[in-house]
């Protein structure tokens, strides 16, 4: 039986809650975004990344080659995906502007029917990857992930110092799809399970100084986001808030015995519910009209509790009816 890592179990429940309130509110790019809005999407980044760290972390054990087992993963990745997106574009076709076959196709293989999908463009890419990635020595992947934060440092840093390369070479669709963005995320999880004795013993038996370390990196990494500082400082400690969020976060659940079973359960469910939940927070959106600038509490709220009860409640169903299927159709 695969062990269980209690600490990635709390990643992916508390990643995918925050990836479902990020969907609740309006995106950071959008000038209609009030500030706190801004400020929340800023928090909640380590969504995405922590899912990333987790999915090397799990998979760093996989032999050189092993396609078989790289099919396997695939297979579970496309199949919820196909079926979700086939629902994403009728909802598209319903209650926006209807997409040619053509469309409909390049949204398929691109993670596009939902823009939010763009995750399963980069996770499929790591999954391929993943039998290269065996094949190098433990030195060698630490190499590797050294100079992928490193990339990624280097684009944050071009992105607001005129007259150095940056990503706008690549259409902005292609940029959320770039591996400097996501790369380092998922090697250092596999960093990380290479040494993950020692690291969780280490954690464990200093957990309340690394703990209060992390939350003290935290707030202020926080507080960057609110002072009147440089652009550069506020998008480095945005960018350094999603490790020290991801590592705080490890810290404090490693070290349990078991899992709760309702956080196993959500565990088991995150990517059927990052798949479905815009099936039930979208259409809310339509009964809380949205001020220009301003941040309404109780339209986020709704939208957020109908993209958690709404998409755990439909893997819950689907757990029933298909059971021991339900993750190959469902994702959960």
């Amino acid at each position: 039986m695969t062990q269980r890592y209690v600490e990635i179990d709390y990643i992916k429940v508390i990643g995918i809650i925050a990836v479902i309130l990020i969907h609740s509110l309006r995106p950071i790019w959008n000038p209609l975004a009030s500030p706190t809005e801004r400020f929340l999407n800023s928090e909640l980044r380590f969504a995405v990344p922590g899912f990333l760290f987790c999915s090397g972390f799990l998979y760093a054990k996989t032999r050189a080659y092993d396609w078989r087992l790289t099919l396997s993963r695939l297979r579970r990745i496309a199949i919820p995906y196909l079926i979700a997106s086939v629902g994403a574009e009728i909802y598209q076709a319903n209650h926006l502007q209807p997409r040619t076959a053509e469309e409909i196709v390049g949204n398929l293989l691109t993670g596009n029917a939902f823009a939010h999908y763009y995750y399963v463009f980069v996770i499929v890419v790591l999954v391929v990857a993943t039998p290269v990635f065996a094949r190098f020595s433990t030195r060698a992947i630490a190499t590797f992930t050294v100079l992928a934060i490193a990339a990624h440092a280097y684009f944050i840093v071009a992105e607001v110092q005129p007259g150095l390369p940056t990503m706008d070479f690549l259409p902005v669709f292609w940029q959320f799809r770039f591996p400097a963005l996501w790369w380092s995320f998922f090697l250092l999880g596999w960093v990380a399970r290479q040494h993950a004795d020692g690291l969780r013993g280490w954690a464990v038996r200093q957990r309340r100084s690394v703990a209060w370390l992390l939350s003290l990196l935290c707030i202020g990494f926080a507080a960057a986001q609110l002072l009147a500082v440089p652009h550069l400082v506020t998008k480095l400690t945005a960018w350094l808030q999603i490790y020290a969020i991801v590592a705080l976060i490890g810290v404090l659940s490693c070290g349990a015995s078991k899992t709760p079973t309702i956080v196993r359960h959500i565990s088991d469910s995150t990517y059927g519910v990052y798949l479905f939940h815009l099936f039930f927070l979208l259409p809310i959106r339509q009964y809380f009209p949205q001020t220009i600038g301003e941040f309404d509490p109780k339209a986020f709220a709704a939208r957020a509790v109908a993209g958690i009860l709404g998409s755990i409640l439909l893997v819950t169903a689907s757990r029933m009816i298909f059971r021991k299927h339900s993750r190959l159709i469902m994702g959960a």
